[in-house]
């Protein structure tokens, strides 16, 4: 079947969508944590699969473009909050 791994990917964006309707009133604080978990775990997911790539360039070009977009999202903000653009 050649559409399994679609037909899984949207049961699991519902299930998702109704547990969050459902938790909608959980702490501040916990949501924190919760995101600060989940990017940890693609931080480490990440980096495994940079280990285990065996195309290194893909990897230092994937980080170079990575840090380009951060710091060009990075002055944006500071204009914005330089000139009051929000």
């Amino acid at each position: 079947m050649a559409l399994w791994g679609t037909i899984v990917n949207v049961l699991f964006i519902i299930i998702g969508s109704l547990i969050g309707r459902l938790l909608a009133n959980i702490p501040e604080s916990m949501k924190n944590t919760i995101m600060k978990g989940i990017g940890l775990t693609v931080s480490v997911l990440g980096i495994q699969m940079g280990i285990k790539s065996s195309n290194f360039l893909y990897v230092i070009i994937s980080i170079v473009l990575g840090a380009i977009y951060w710091g060009m999202v990075m002055f944006r903000g500071k204009i914005k909050s330089v000139w009051n653009l929000d």
